[in-house]
């Protein structure tokens, strides 16, 4: 494996580029140690220790990502690969973390559809996992365990925007409407809510 290139990222770390295209830092103490140049060839026993290096480093900064907030197997991978880590370390990495149940896709899932039906409806709420990198079976899996009476979160909502069930004001009603569709609700259940709660004036 040849270095084609060395790029300072800031005051203490360097980017070394290879002509596999496999990039990582190293910190410039280690580039003396390693006596990493440009156009050299690095043996296999040196890039051994490097990786073993990258692969602790790359565990440690995981973990540390990990507690102090969950994330999903797709958040945590562009997370490690913003770091510059080789991708068969970030592979391994993941492995290591979804084997200690570290990282856990159908966890986040259940514990953020449990947050958002308060206030989102069903389909911001896959689309938003979905973006995550969450599957369409684990997300329709939580969708079916954790059912949520879409048509009373929506009843709470215009409730707490003081929205007043007995006007006909079309425009206030479109503006509500809009307003919900875009917080991930259905048309339907929409227009069912407002028309309920009409005919509680009537």
């Amino acid at each position: 494996m040849y270095v084609t290139e060395l790029i300072p990222v800031d005051k203490k770390q360097i980017l070394v580029i290879t002509d596999d295209d496999i990039r990582f830092r190293l910190y410039k103490g280690e580039v003396r140690r390693f006596n990493v140049t440009a156009g050299m060839n690095i043996e296999e026993t040196v890039l051994n220790e490097i990786f073993t290096l990258l692969k602790k480093r790359c565990k440690e900064r995981a973990l540390y990502i990990v507690e102090r907030a969950d994330k999903t197997e797709k958040e945590l991978r562009i997370k490690l690969e913003s770091g510059d880590y080789p991708e068969e370390i970030v592979e391994c990495t993941l492995e290591f973390l979804k084997c200690y149940d570290y990282i856990n896709d159908y966890r986040y899932s259940c514990n953020y559809v449990r947050q958002k039906t308060v206030k989102y409806g069903m389909r911001k709420i896959k689309y938003e996992l979905l973006s995550k990198g969450v599957s369409v079976e684990t997300i329709d899996k939580v969708f079916a365990e954790n059912e949520t009476d879409s048509r009373e979160v929506i009843r709470k909502i215009l409730t707490g925007r003081r929205f007043d069930f007995s006007t006909n004001d079309r425009k206030q009603i479109d503006r509500q409407i809009r307003y919900l569709i875009g917080k991930g609700f259905s048309y339907e259940d929409i227009s069912s809510v407002i028309k309920e709660n009409q005919q509680d004036f009537m």
